[in-house]
């Protein structure tokens, strides 16, 4: 963690209020202490399936991407909602889906 307060602040040095975003995310992290197990032993395709619903235009187009059918996408997009606790096809859940996973990219990014 101050690895990264150290890289937010080299960017904007007013990064209080990222950290303070990543501390929440921690938080919830923490909140859910077993999801990361459920989600390498019961669902290990959820981050794929997650960054593919964010970065794509359209959920079919996601499904393309992960080479599944639509429908295959649609049942791992409610089980992983009932994993995260809210929603990823609701505005709100996209956004907060978009921010997990560039905090995600941002804690696991090597300095320098």
């Amino acid at each position: 963690m101050k690895d990264l307060v150290v890289r937010l602040s080299a960017l904007d040095p007013d990064s209080g209020a990222a950290v303070r975003v990543i501390a929440y995310f921690d938080q919830l992290v923490d909140a859910r202490a077993g999801l990361a197990t459920i989600v390498r032993g019961a669902a290990p395709w959820m981050l794929a399936t997650l960054h593919a619903v964010a970065t794509s235009a359209s959920l079919r187009a996601a499904a393309t991407a992960l080479r599944v059918h639509h429908s295959t996408l649609q049942d791992r997009i409610v089980h992983a909602e009932r994993l995260l606790g809210w929603s990823v096809r609701e505005p709100a859940g996209q956004f907060r889906l978009h921010l997990a996973l560039v905090l995600r990219r941002l804690r696991h990014q090597p300095a320098g």
